[in-house]
């Protein structure tokens, strides 16, 4: 990833771990339902029971204790975050779970490594360069994929934007997604108004 939005991202991270780490949730969101809300859609990617799966960006490991706490019975989650310190921490929360500091772009896994891919976050941050760090990131997501995956964006058709965030036009990540992972995908703008997730899923595959 690019030096300046590297250290944009680690920054904010770090400054929220700092201020909010009696109320985990609010380290990446707003609230603990925006942040449930988003995992909620992110997990009707397909059957993850079985499955293994791959967090982008995963700050302190939460998605996997909401998984765990809608019974969903996947084989193995690994966690990857830019910041050294969400990392520790989430391997302090979550001892059974798999952490790493990782950069997919830069150092990415074997190809189908896992089953799903998700990210939640990553891409709302206002950084030089955006739209290749997105590219990379997402190719690098979907080669590590074996069936899909899943991501979610703050949305240019809410009208209502924070200006240190970046919003996406629906259409133009659609774009990305046809240009360099497939014409196979899902997109939802139906739970939260300024957001949006996308579904990409490898061949014509669907759980």
């Amino acid at each position: 990833m690019i030096e300046a939005a590297e250290r944009i991202i680690r920054t904010f991270h770090s400054e929220r771990l700092a201020e909010f780490q009696a109320d985990d949730a609010r380290v990446v969101w707003n609230s603990r339902h925006s942040q449930e809300s988003r995992f909620a859609v992110l997990a009707t990617v397909g059957d993850l029971t079985g499955a293994t799966l791959l967090d982008v960006g995963c700050g302190l490991g939460d998605f996997s204790t909401f998984l765990r706490s809608r019974n969903v019975q996947f084989a193995s989650y690994t966690g990857i975050d830019l910041n050294a310190e969400m990392v520790s921490a989430a391997r302090t929360k979550y001892p059974s779970e798999t952490f790493e500091v990782r950069d997919p772009a830069d150092e990415p896994f074997a190809a189908e490594s896992f089953d799903y891919v998700f990210e939640s976050g990553i891409f709302n941050f206002a950084v030089p360069e955006w739209e290749s760090i997105a590219r990379q990131t997402m190719r690098a997501m979907f080669q590590a994929c074996r069936k899909g995956i899943a991501m979610n964006f703050l949305s240019k058709l809410s009208g209502n934007e924070n200006p240190e965030a970046h919003y996406s036009q629906p259409s133009e990540i659609l774009s990305m997604i046809e240009d360099d992972l497939s014409a196979h995908f899902v997109l939802r703008h139906d739970y939260r108004t300024n957001d949006f997730t996308v579904f990409v899923y490898k061949g014509s595959y669907k759980a």
